[in-house]
């Protein structure tokens, strides 16, 4: 073979290699992007899964506890306490008249975002949606739209009760 025979095996080899390399980049990238891609599926289905587990739990406990004959105290104009603690919210349900005050206390060890349902958008009550509580603190707001309404911690979605606003 002689030498511009080797030069031009030489050039075909070094563009193959080239390719390959490009391949084998675009390959890689893309089974990144496909991960990614389904880790954000996941954690989507995961959060609405453990929404749905968790008021379909909710909804047991308030038809048991209904069956039972156990009322939920009268809605009061004074107002009502919520309180959260390190394993989720005291009560089960809460009753207040509209217009009354709500407090929502973190007795919990960590942060709580007190929010309506549904996880993650919000939109069932955006009057109740709270800004972070760290751990101790309270706030207050007043409540005016009636209706029974799911609240969970946005940090911990499973953490659920139900605000009934009469």
């Amino acid at each position: 073979m002689d030498n511009q025979q080797q030069t031009g095996l030489q050039t075909t080899q070094k563009s193959n290699k080239t390719w390959l390399y490009v391949l084998g980049v675009v390959v890689v990238l893309a089974l990144i992007g496909l991960g990614v891609w389904a880790l954000t599926q996941n954690d989507d289905e995961s959060a609405e899964t453990t929404t749905q587990s968790s008021t379909q739990t909710t909804t047991e406990q308030t038809d048991t506890e209904t069956d039972a004959a156990t009322a939920p105290e009268d809605a009061t104009t004074e107002g009502v306490e919520i309180v959260y603690t390190d394993d989720g919210f005291a009560e089960s349900s809460y009753t207040v008249a509209a217009g009354s005050t709500v407090t929502v206390k973190n007795d919990s060890s960590s942060d709580l975002q007190f929010s309506s349902d549904d996880h993650p958008s919000h939109l069932e009550n955006s009057e109740l949606n709270q800004a972070v509580l760290a751990s101790g603190q309270s706030q207050q707001f007043t409540v005016s739209e009636t209706g029974t309404w799911g609240i969970h911690d946005h940090l911990n979605a499973s953490n659920t009760t139900t605000l009934v606003v009469e």
